[in-house]
């Protein structure tokens, strides 16, 4: 490793410098060369602006960094010279030895200031062939938009899926983590503590660094400066998507042999998934040459935490970003992004800890970041997000092309269901640009938009969408394409063709287990033909008794859909996620009627209804215009099209 071998060699000739100066003198330059890279560590940020006016936006901070480091330390080294200009005489061991420390410490502080500096230089992944995080090189088969197969060379690809630091790669001596942990701990509970510790604005500086050149060629802007005069990057909202968000590969599947994404987004029971929507001024950020702006998912990060409640400031990286259709683009750390010229809002999703983002009694959207919060894109593009309200969200993205994808991409999120629906955005095929048209219509009732209570039955309205398709997939176990199918997890149901014709389903056993092994899972709902299933998805009461929280169960047969003529389609089927502590549960009827031929009740599972799906069988081309819950109106003026 060049990078470290420099390193090195800088630190072999400056602990010898020290070593024969003798050990006051020494004692003294060590002394001085720790406090000049604290305050170069702690002062960089505040010094780099002056830079800016000279164009030296990508390399500000490194020059800020090594300039306010040289002259903290020579000014004092040099008065203190002039008024001690000879050595102190001490014993023979004592001077060499001391010397020798001293030189070390020295050494290992000032290459470590350097080290950190050249880190924030825009280099690739890759310094003098050293490498924070493992990278390979690999060569896959990309289909270009001539529609032939090309080899590819994909170089410098880092193996990790995250910026973890206990994966993370050092240069031989940690110079460079040495000196970080120095900032860290003078400015946290240290000397010069103060509200805010360098690791509350930093938790981690050289995964920041590193992330920061990821994704970007080199000569590209690496950074997206924002000031009270140039308000390039501007955050309108941060939401929790109110269902699980649909997932798939940003990049085609030739790319490098990457492996599958999950269909949804995933998230621990201790985890929340974040959406930041982010609007950013392509004009002053893009590219100058061909006005492109790029960037990368590790170029992006939430920075959220309590220190004062023992929650640690932690940096996350976008694991996905989300399309107007509500589609989750999973993206690696050095994926290559791109947008065009222009305001643009791209929505970026997050999967944090809970407990650095909610506290108290706020327990469920809508709550409150705590201070300290902040959102940053690329380097100096800085959003505080203090007190932020977290609705249920977000809104259809009105961006038509937020950003640059590859054609087989677009290809296959024309087919894609997204998390918005008949209140939302409806996806036409692509153009022969490549760009998805969307035709917005009604938002009502969208979380953040406008949602409203159904009637009295509890439910809180959220979307409304075509698909035969469940929230889980349930593993029939028998290997028929048709049959009856009674379990001892609790589903039972008839299977025709693949598909459930009836399905009843309790809470007995965990949702990731319903589909466990893979082999023989079914998802998709049967439909008479000239019929399609439309979905109404709801939120159940987060408060109450139990039975407050189930009692739309017993009603999902009041529940009824009306076209524009008033002709009502019945309720025929219902399904809920359930939390239950830590594992959520799964509970569904499809299909199964009593004798009054009403939709069986949806029974009072263990735990707490969370999102919750009515099902309607309605002929294909039907224009819903209402929702009906006993009779009565309870959604109106849906200018919804089943089909």
């Amino acid at each position: 490793m060049i990078f470290s071998l420099i390193l090195f060699a800088l630190f072999a000739v400056v602990a010898f410098f020290h070593y024969v100066q003798g050990f006051f003198s020494a004692a003294i330059s060590a002394i001085l060369v720790a406090i000049a890279a604290v305050v170069a560590l702690g002062w960089y940020e505040q010094v780099a602006p002056l830079f800016f006016n000279i164009k030296f936006y990508d390399q500000a901070a490194s020059i800020a960094m090594i300039l306010v480091f040289a002259v903290t330390y020579f000014v004092p080294r040099l008065i203190c010279d002039s008024f001690i200009p000879g050595n102190v005489r001490v014993p023979f061991i004592m001077d060499k030895v001391g010397a020798a420390v001293m030189g070390i410490f020295a050494g290992l502080l000032s290459t470590g200031v350097v080290a950190v500096a050249t880190d924030a230089l825009p280099f690739g992944p890759t310094i003098g062939m050293y490498s924070r995080f493992d990278t390979v090189d690999k060569t896959g088969e990309y289909m270009g938009r001539s529609g032939q197969m090309q080899d590819t060379t994909l170089n410098d690809v880092v193996t990790a899926d995250t910026l973890d630091p206990d994966a993370a790669n050092h240069v031989w001596l940690r110079q460079d983590d040495l000196v970080v942990g120095l900032e860290n701990r003078v400015t946290g509970n240290g000397s010069l503590a103060s509200d805010q510790s360098f690791a509350a604005v930093h938790p981690d500086l050289l995964d920041e660094f590193y992330g920061q050149r990821l994704g970007i060629q080199t000569g590209a802007n690496h950074t997206a400066v924002t000031t009270d005069k140039i308000h390039a990057v501007e955050v309108q909202g941060v939401y929790v998507p109110p269902v699980p968000v649909p997932q798939i590969d940003s990049e085609p599947a030739q790319m490098g042999g990457r492996s599958p994404v999950d269909p949804t987004v995933k998230a621990a029971p201790d985890q929340i998934v974040l959406v930041v929507r982010m609007h950013i001024d392509g004009k002053t950020l893009v590219d100058p040459i061909d006005n492109i702006l790029r960037f990368s998912t590790g170029a992006v990060r939430l920075v959220a935490g309590e220190p004062d409640n023992g929650v640690p400031m932690k940096d996350y990286s976008p694991v996905a970003t989300l399309n107007g259709k509500g589609v989750a683009l999973a993206c690696r750390i050095d994926d290559f992004l791109f947008s065009g010229q222009g305001s643009h809002t791209i929505d970026f999703v997050f999967v944090v800890d809970r407990d650095h983002v909610m506290s108290g009694d706020e327990a469920k959207p809508p709550f409150h970041l705590p201070q300290g919060c902040f959102f940053e894109f690329k380097r100096y593009g800085v959003v505080d997000l203090s007190g932020q309200t977290v609705n249920f969200g977000p809104p259809p993205n009105p961006d038509k092309q937020s950003m640059i994808l590859r054609t087989p991409i677009e290809t296959i999120l024309a087919k894609t269901d997204g998390i918005w629906s008949g209140g939302s955005i409806e996806s036409a095929a692509p153009s022969a640009g490549g760009a998805i048209p969307q035709t917005p219509s009604s938002s009502e009732g969208i979380p953040g938009v406008g949602g409203r209570l159904l009637g009295d039955s509890g439910l809180n309205y959220v979307g409304i969408k075509t698909s035969n398709q469940l929230a889980v997939p349930i593993n029939a176990r028998t290997g028929n394409d048709s049959g009856t199918v009674q379990l001892a997890n609790g589903v039972g149901g008839t299977l025709q063709h693949r598909q459930w014709q009836q399905l009843s389903v309790t809470t007995d056993t965990p949702a990731n287990q319903l589909g466990t092994p893979v082999d023989d899972n079914i998802q998709e709902l049967a439909v008479d033909p000239n019929k399609v299933l439309v979905q109404v998805h709801c939120t159940a009461p987060t408060t109450g008794s139990a039975s407050q929280m189930w009692a739309w169960g017993k009603r999902v047969s009041d529940f009824a859909l009306a076209d524009a003529t008033g002709h009502t389609y019945r309720c025929v089927g219902a399904w809920a996620m359930v939390q239950v502590r830590a594992d959520r549960y799964f509970v569904c009827n499809y299909m199964n009627f009593d004798d009054r031929n009403h939709l069986q009740p949806i029974p009072s599972g263990k735990g707490r209804p969370e999102d919750v799906w009515l099902a309607f069988e309605v002929p294909a081309g039907t224009p819903i215009a209402q929702i009906r819950f006993s009779a009565s109106p309870v959604m109106d003026n849906l200018s919804f099209k089943a089909e």
